[in-house]
């Protein structure tokens, strides 16, 4: 089985898998599994994603599988003797289909699934393996394990092309970075990793990793290279800039192949003995999640350019395990305080496994309160302390599974509401005696008092008096024909009135506050004497 290093497609197998443009991946489950032909070995998908191929190496065939239905369509297409590696060119107009015991490269043409005749190397060929293909289509690469060396296919011909390349000892997978410079060749007899400049078609050093190195998968970017290690259970982290371990990662029994998902978050690598998928976050080098279990002794994984469906070849059981992959994280989380509570909104995930998003759950921290929607993307935590400062984060939900929580809100610190208007706490300030309160009635003819001398309030302030008095039909003139305002000594007002009906008085009557009293202003209305 084999994959290629372009950019178009998203294919791994198990020497070799390109990881391709596409969103976030998270742990995946098995979803469906597809039997196919004996001993299936190599698995490739199309650029499109809607095929993908498998090699049967005891049938010596290949099987189509349809990804939307996840079934085998068509019979088995007749290859040449145990097929083995495959890779599909990034216009998707061929598939290059290692044969390992007689020999050759049988080349399949997708659009009619008729083979051509097979490229023979003649002598130069020598348990051929694996295959790979440059970003631009032009040229595939064999790793001749027996020879040490790479074969060379001008795929526009379809025919061998210049000599040999020197591979290092027993080369088996291979991988060729996305700019199509550089050719990452697993050597098992020596437990490294032979890096050959594709130019100058020589090696220009080798990466010694773990025990007997089988498969080697670089991400898009072309920065890291991962390479399986059956013997020692673990998988070596390669830095293409310095040509440098960076991390041994332990998986778990005997990994023979390695993908990496579209974004690069995700390293997915098949252990052949422990019959199951382990996961590697590639932002921590660390394995995350329970291993997948897949069929008997997985040889091969692929994932599609969309990052929706991995594809795990079960040698040992004759099938193909489905992989779905969970959502991504929501995105862009972001919080707000109020009183005992934090509102919460956030934007859908950039990837939902192809399946809608069915809920999200917001939780805060620290105390895990949370809240949950059906869709939406926003909802309020409640009973949260006020005073503790929270941030929150959100996972989504569909029919593959939840999502790894997103990143953290802004930190929110919820508080009560502060306090409105108090109260004042000075006492009621009003008149202290008959003196100041309003007459009950104002006389239609004569003199009324309406507030009397030294009339003061219970503060012991004098009560300012203001009459206003006006009268139904009369000019200014004629209203002092109709009453008049006296004021005597010490604060006495009285008004004296002379029969005129209609007369309307406003008596205002008022006290400033004082240290301990609120201020007094009383208001009280006449109309024809009577208090309104």
């Amino acid at each position: 089985m084999g994959g290629r290093g372009m950019a178009p497609a998203c294919v791994a197998s198990l020497i070799f898998a390109v990881v391709q443009c596409g969103p976030a991946v998270a742990d995946p489950v098995v979803v469906d599994t597809v039997a196919v032909g004996e001993s299936p070995q190599g698995v490739a998908v199309t650029p499109d994603g809607a095929r993908a191929y498998v090699t049967n190496l005891s049938n010596d065939s290949v099987s189509v599988i349809d990804t939307v239905s996840n079934s085998v369509i068509g019979s088995p297409i007749a290859v040449g003797w145990e097929p083995k590696g495959i890779a599909i060119t990034p216009d998707a107009s061929k598939a290059y289909v290692v044969n390992k015991r007689d020999f050759t490269v049988s080349v399949i043409d997708i659009p009619t699934g008729t083979v051509g005749p097979p490229i023979d190397f003649g002598l130069e060929a020598d348990t051929p393996l694996e295959v790979a293909i440059t970003p631009d289509g032009g040229r595939a690469y064999v790793t001749n394990n027996d020879k040490d060396n790479l074969l060379v296919i001008d795929t526009a011909t379809n025919t061998p092309v210049g000599a040999p390349i020197a591979a290092g000892e027993l080369p088996q997978g291979i991988a060729i970075t996305p700019d199509g410079t550089r050719a990452y060749v697993t050597n098992t007899f020596t437990n490294t990793v032979a890096v050959i400049d594709l130019a100058t078609e020589a090696i220009t050093t080798s990466v010694a990793v773990g025990v007997n190195p089988v498969a080697v998968a670089v991400t898009r970017d072309g920065d890291r290279a991962y390479v399986t290690n059956a013997d020692d259970d673990t998988v070596s982290v390669i830095d293409t800039a310095t040509n440098t371990v960076t991390a041994s990662v332990p998986v778990g029994d005997t990994p023979v192949a390695v993908a990496v998902s579209p974004d690069a978050k995700r390293v997915y690598v098949a252990n052949a003995d422990s019959s199951d998928v382990w996961t590697i976050d590639t932002a921590t080098n660390a394995v995350t999640g329970s291993p997948i279990g897949v069929g008997l002794n997985p040889s091969a994984v692929a994932v599609t350019p969309d990052g929706s469906r991995g594809y795990v070849t079960n040698a040992g059981s004759n099938t193909v395990s489905v992989l779905a992959f969970q959502p991504s994280p929501p995105r862009s989380v972001t919080a707000s305080a109020g009183d005992a509570q934090v509102s919460v909104n956030w934007s859908a995930p950039d990837f939902t496994g192809g399946e809608p998003i069915t809920g999200y759950t917001a939780t805060a921290a620290p105390g895990g309160g949370s809240c949950t929607t059906t869709g939406a993307t926003g909802c309020t935590i409640t009973g949260l302390l006020n005073g503790t400062t929270y941030t929150v984060t959100v996972t989504a939900t569909n029919a593959v599974g939840t999502s790894a929580p997103s990143e953290p809100s802004n930190p929110v610190t919820p508080s009560a509401p502060p306090p409105g208007p108090q109260p004042s706490s000075k006492k009621v300030q009003k008149p202290r005696d008959a003196k100041g309160k309003p007459p009950a009635r104002i006389k239609g003819a004569g003199t009324t008092v309406l507030t009397g001398r030294n009339a003061l309030t219970n503060a012991g302030q004098r009560i300012h008096t203001i009459v206003d008095v006006r009268v139904k039909g009369s000019t200014a003139q004629g209203e002092v024909r109709y009453y008049r305002i006296v004021r005597g000594p010490a604060g006495k007002v009285s008004i004296r009135t002379y029969g005129r009906p209609g007369l309307k008085v406003v008596l205002v009557q008022s006290a400033p506050a004082t240290d301990t009293y609120k201020p007094f202003r009383q208001r009280t209305v006449y109309v024809n004497g009577a208090k309104r």
